[in-house]
């Protein structure tokens, strides 16, 4: 089939935010025979002749034309794609004020590809920077947000909690695309590791971005309590793009900011604990599920360990900053309690992050969509 999919930005894996998920999508549709076409709503050429690249010239990345650039092709095109695929609120506005409809004569089935809702984040978010959000506000932005989604032919989303939600709201086919990851049983054991490690985007305010937010609150707040509890220091592994100044003023000889890497092998395989205190956000988080099948153990905040469905069998879960320090303790210094975790994550990982499970749920959405 010819597939066109509108996205935010490039499927970079490193990005995080549903991308890793996004490359993977790619991966599988063409791997699959697919014809793939992709319109990306924000990237540079530099940008878009990496990810051409990347697919050895594969797929097609479209210009960023916005609005009147996706309509242009629309226009000359609609006919041609069996399916369109639209990843993310933006791209399905940006389909929506395009003037085009699904289903009508000659047009392809429509996928939205909810990734995760986004008021639910937006809420956690102002509780922490205010002015928080009223209850009221809450069900309007959530109605305008599932509003937006009609008129599409199946909708997919990245965890059931979202499923749950969209379901109440629409009669269409919704489907759980979870994370694909692959479970990597060769790493170091516990006595050859040592230091945390955090992976993430790291660009913007705390206020505005989760993963800084969460970066800041760990090194202010969580490591001095970590500090005492071990008697010794401890370094923080940084990975990631970094365009934040409170990122970059915590760079220091045990904040370790390495900034983009294109392999995170090494990192894997030399720290101990991996770290992921995230206070606001929504969907799975795919930080989480690839160091678990990388084979480092993880210490979460409930929020994400509830998003996951998991307990603390598989990974530290922890609210304020004593238990986040304490459940870092425990698995840095207990080593049976490190590899009875580090078991039960790569259990998690090979049902709940399947590559093979994820490939067929994807092909049966767009084969669906397709011949509706």
């Amino acid at each position: 089939m010819r597939i066109l999919l509108v996205d935010e930005r490039i499927p970079d894996p490193t990005s995080g935010a549903g991308f890793p998920r996004a490359r993977e999508m790619l991966r599988c549709l063409v791997d699959d025979g697919h014809r793939v076409e992709v319109y990306l709503v924000a990237a540079s050429d530099e940008e878009r002749e990496r990810v051409t690249a990347a697919f050895t010239g594969a797929v097609r990345f479209h210009r960023s034309r916005g609005v009147r650039g996706l309509r242009r092709l629309l226009r000359r095109r609609v006919r041609s794609f069996d399916v369109v695929i639209l990843s993310r609120p933006g791209p399905l506005q940006m389909y929506h004020d395009t003037g085009f409809r699904p289903r009508r004569r000659g047009r392809p089935g429509v996928v939205h590809d909810a990734e995760a809702l986004e008021t639910p984040r937006e809420r956690l978010r102002r509780g922490l920077y205010p002015p928080q959000m009223t209850d009221a506000e809450f069900a309007d932005e959530m109605t305008v947000e599932l509003d937006r989604m009609r008129g599409v032919d199946a909708i997919m989303t990245v965890g059931p909690q979202d499923r749950a939600v969209i379901a109440a709201h629409h009669d269409v086919p919704i489907h759980v695309l979870a994370h694909s990851d692959r479970v990597s049983r060769s790493g170091p054991g516990f006595a050859d590791r040592s230091d945390l490690l955090f992976v993430g985007r790291l660009e913007g305010t705390p206020d505005r971005f989760p993963n800084v937010d969460s970066v800041v609150w760990f090194v202010t707040e969580v490591l001095p309590l970590l500090d005492e509890m071990l008697d010794h220091e401890v370094r923080l592994h940084l990975v990631g793009h970094v365009e934040s100044e409170e990122v970059s003023a915590l760079a220091s000889d045990r904040v370790v900011v390495h900034g983009r890497l294109d392999d995170l092998t090494g990192l894997y395989d030399r720290c101990r604990v991996f770290v992921a205190p995230t206070r606001f956000a929504s969907g799975i988080p795919h930080k989480v599920t690839e160091a678990l099948g990388r084979g480092i153990p993880v210490v979460a905040t409930r929020l994400l360990t509830d998003q996951l469905g998991i307990d603390g069998r598989v990974c530290g879960s922890a609210d304020t900053a004593g238990e986040f320090a304490q459940e870092c303790a425990r698995l840095y210094t207990d080593e049976q309690a490190w590899v009875d975790s580090r078991e039960e994550g790569w259990a998690y990982v090979e049902t709940a992050c399947s590559p093979v499970e994820f490939r067929r749920t994807l092909a049966r959405v767009v084969n669906e969509v397709a011949s509706a």
